[in-house]
């Protein structure tokens, strides 16, 4: 069953490097909902790329981020974790956000906004690369 408080994030219009609900990509969007829902401030990073084609200067910035920012890998995924997927090749381009078991938030071109998922479809479940919480995460 899908929370409440997820139906506010479904719709937001995919954006590169969206920060807000004007628009944003996967980590704008992940960044929105720890914000608006948990309280939880988390880097930006819109400066750090171009665009989506530079995927190895995302992964690595994903990658970075996640870790420094003191999000820790778990193998018991719970709402409000960190979802790390492979979209080309071996390359971690997209992060989602746990919403509940099996569900995560997350947005791509070209769906043109936020969506809810199942992470056991097969467009997802052999691209999972890790799950992360965050130290502030608490439900």
């Amino acid at each position: 069953m899908i929370p409440d408080w997820v139906a506010e994030f479904v719709g937001i219009p995919w954006k590169v490097r969206g920060r807000d609900r004007e628009g944003a990509d996967c980590w704008g969007l992940v960044r929105i909902a720890l914000m608006e829902h948990y309280g939880i401030v988390v880097p930006s990073y819109d400066e750090s790329y171009d665009d989506l084609h530079d995927g190895e200067w995302i992964t690595a910035l994903l990658r970075q981020g996640i870790l420094s920012d003191g999000w820790h890998p778990v193998t018991d995924p719970r709402e409000g974790d960190g979802v790390v997927l492979r979209i080309i090749g071996p390359l971690e381009l997209h992060v989602g956000l746990v919403v509940a078991p099996g569900l995560f938030l997350h947005t791509m071109e070209k769906y043109g906004g936020s969506a809810v998922e199942r992470l056991d479809h097969p467009m997802w479940a052999h691209r999972i690369l890790g799950y992360y919480r965050h130290p502030e995460v608490s439900v």
